[in-house]
């Protein structure tokens, strides 16, 4: 009876703590958020040590977008050990789990016998269709429970929602941004302005639209000598 009771509250707690990270991602609230709050609910909710949220970067490294305990800020970049688990979801893009009786042994990966890593979970965070990051868990003083696998999936689902939710709205932010820029150069084209102004205006445009401020520069000094060039008065 007193197992039964266990799993009732166990089962109910995890409930708890995906509906406060669903509240969030309702909310819309900032990713760097939801990444804080989904490390400290699977921190609490299954009892690890450390837990974080990692964005996979291009050169191999993993950059710590939220954490709970561990000796890695958020914004820091760490390498990929390939015989942990972080590796081997961007490897494979699947779940992948570690554990062992003595984080000390021979052919342990560093990052298992800096810390005292005797068990470790991470699960793949995938947004539109590709791999972005993981979750993982660590646990420095026992093995982490059968079945932590499937539970740290929702929450990865969570964050794959957050991200996609925050990707929409900046790909409308741009586009209504791109829109207000043509209608601007348009309102000078219908009000007769000046070569020149208007070389300047599109500059201003695609340097806010790409946010590259030097393309102002190289744009209208081009744009200066192909008006200079093609003047009927050049020398």
């Amino acid at each position: 009876m007193a197992e039964r009771t266990a799993e009732v509250h166990a089962a109910n707690d995890e409930v708890d703590a995906l509906r406060r990270v669903a509240t969030l991602v309702a909310q819309r609230v900032a990713s760097v958020e939801i990444f804080s709050a989904v490390s400290d609910e699977v921190g609490r909710l299954f009892g690890s040590d450390i837990s974080a949220i990692v964005r996979f970067e291009r050169d191999g490294t993993a950059a710590v977008m939220g954490v709970h305990g561990g000796p890695h800020a958020p914004g820091a970049r760490v390498e990929l050990e390939p015989g942990y688990v972080i590796a081997s979801v961007r490897r494979a893009a699947r779940a992948a789990r570690f554990d062992t009786d003595d984080p000390q042994a021979a052919g342990m990966p560093e990052v298992v016998r800096t810390l005292g890593i005797r068990s470790g979970l991470a699960s793949p965070i995938v947004v539109d269709g590709q791999l972005w990051g993981a979750i993982t868990l660590a646990s420095l003083g026992r093995s982490l429970p059968p079945g932590t696998e499937r539970q740290l999936a929702d929450f990865t689902e969570l964050v794959a929602t957050a991200l996609a939710n925050a990707q929409a709205r900046d790909a409308l932010s741009r586009l209504a941004d791109e829109q207000a820029g043509l209608r601007r150069v348009a309102t000078l084209v219908a009000q007769g302005a000046s070569p020149d102004d208007l070389f300047s205006a599109v500059a201003e445009e695609v340097a806010a639209v790409i946010d590259i401020p030097v393309v102002r520069t190289l744009f209208g000094a081009e744009i200066a000598a192909i008006g200079a060039s093609s003047s009927p008065n050049r020398p």
